[in-house]
């Protein structure tokens, strides 16, 4: 496996964690670092069914990001 993936799974693992404790501004940079680097990750990725996976996960962690940032924006508006 190569660093990219490890990094990207590294990160996405505490991103979860995180998210699911309602850290969401830690789950935020958690998410957007493992979404770098599963990027470059797909990039150089040879092996197209873990290419698949890689692309997979990103547009979930992506969606989740998202989603995040939206609640995250929606409360510094209320306060």
């Amino acid at each position: 496996m190569s660093k990219l993936m490890d990094m990207g799974i590294e990160n996405a693992t505490k991103a979860v964690e995180a998210d699911n404790n309602g850290r969401y501004d830690e789950a935020l940079r958690y998410y957007t670092n493992a979404l770098e680097a599963f990027m470059a990750a797909i990039k150089w990725e040879t092996n197209g069914s873990v290419k698949a996976l890689l692309r997979k996960k990103t547009g979930e962690f992506l969606t989740r990001a998202e989603t995040i940032k939206a609640y995250l924006e929606g409360q510094k508006k209320s306060e």
